[in-house]
């Protein structure tokens, strides 16, 4: 069946077919309702497995499933549309992947294969490679193609699924595990570094060492998830950032509560933000009055109602807000490419809201990175220039110190 100009649904309309995955064509399709482009996967109904997987995930770094639609003998997945290009025919562009790409990148692939490996049970992608892994002109990665992924309970396969260069060989074997993942990630980093490898692996001893954790032992130790989340810091250092954090999230916690008192919003939204606040006080009292450690089991609660308020509150402007809060609290205990996450989300939704550019920019360079910021910084400036209240906007308390930051720090 000619499936480019058929409309799916009276809602899809397929423009173009642009690529192949693991079990069926990729197409371009126009969603006339909404007036953006989707991805369109077109399988046989006897492979529907992965709308099934992909409807269970939310995560930053993985396509959205937006609809399914059954015809006849095949099953058509409705996806969001990842604009950009994966990392193998960056590869066959000759593009060089330098030291910092490859950190950024396994940070953010490692966040998401974790994601997959704590849901429950867990789900294994099964064909980690580059190719699947699609980076947008803002340099944001997403793992696409689930269509060899599986359960670990799920019994053994006959023979192999995925790809044989980069699967392990216990995946050569059928067995399903979360190992196999890892190791594909770590074929996947070595590949990327080329002709480099030697002289990647000379400067940055910890990244060879991590590869070569994933391709030996098919997980990570402690010391490489702390080296890839940059948690080595002085504790000291740490403390002073904490009561910072701790300050601006309680304001910010304020701000929603007025905002949303003001605006009549429903009691039990008001009334699980007054527990957060409550929450953040007292983590403020034991770090600022006590030097106490932080109170980890009510942080630890604190994700999971931050996360119920965004799920049961439509208004943009509360949704950015509680998406900046999220990505201080997993700032705070540690958990900095959740963080990344968080910001790089509000950036791409919700492009209009300035207030995302700056705490991402800020965020960066409390991290060290410094370079990262400034191109940030640079997206910012060029989506805010283009507003009549340009001057007004950067002459803001948080735009000067970002702007001040960048130059003491001497980052061009």
């Amino acid at each position: 069946m000619q499936l480019i100009g058929t409309v799916l649904k009276r809602r899809y309309c397929i423009l173009e077919k642009i690529g192949m995955g693991g079990q069926g064509a990729l197409y371009l399709a126009r969603d006339m309702d909404l007036g953006v482009n989707r991805a369109v996967k077109k399988m046989p109904a006897s492979k529907k497995k992965e709308a099934k997987l992909m409807r269970l995930l939310s995560h930053p770094g993985l396509p959205q499933m937006i609809d399914y639609i059954e015809k006849e003998d095949c099953c058509y997945l409705v996806m969001e549309y990842i604009e950009g290009k994966n990392l193998k025919e960056l590869e066959e562009q000759k593009w060089t992947f330098d030291e910092a790409f490859l950190f950024r990148f396994f940070q953010s692939a490692y966040e998401i294969l974790r994601y997959l490996h704590e849901q429950t049970p867990s789900l294994v992608h099964g064909d980690v490679k580059p190719s699947n892994f699609m980076m947008t002109s803002q340099g944001f990665f997403y793992l696409v193609d689930f269509g060899s992924a599986s359960v670990v309970y799920e019994l053994p396969r006959n023979g192999l699924t995925g790809t044989p260069k980069y699967a392990s060989e216990r995946q050569c074997k059928g067995i399903i595990s979360i190992e196999n993942d890892i190791y594909s990630l770590g074929k996947t980093i070595y590949e990327l570094m080329g002709k480099r490898k030697i002289w990647i692996s000379a400067k940055n001893p910890s990244l060879a060492i991590a590869v070569r954790h994933c391709v030996k032992k098919g997980k990570l130790s402690q010391r490489d998830v702390e080296y890839l989340g940059g948690h080595l810091r002085e504790k000291k250092a740490r403390n002073k950032m904490t009561v910072h954090i701790l300050c601006v999230i309680v304001v910010i916690v304020a701000g929603i509560g007025l905002y949303a008192i003001n605006s009549e919003t429903d009691y039990p939204f008001i009334q699980k933000l007054g527990e957060v606040t409550e929450i953040y006080r007292e983590c403020v009292r034991s770090a600022i009055e006590r030097n106490d450690d932080l109170p980890a089991e009510k942080l630890n609660t604190v994700e999971g109602k931050l996360k119920e308020l965004l799920h049961n509150n439509n208004r943009e402007s509360e949704q950015v807000r509680l998406l900046i809060l999220l990505a201080y609290q997993s700032e705070l205990i540690g958990q900095i490419n959740h963080a990344k996450t968080y910001y790089e989300q509000i950036i791409r939704d919700y492009p209009e809201f300035e207030e995302g550019y700056v705490e991402y920019g800020l965020f960066l360079l409390r991290q060290g990175e410094g370079d990262t910021s400034k191109k940030i910084w640079d997206l910012y400036r060029e989506h805010i220039e283009q507003m009549p209240d340009a001057e007004t906007i950067l002459k803001s308390g948080n735009a000067i110190a970002w702007e001040k930051w960048l130059h003491d720090a001497k980052i061009k």
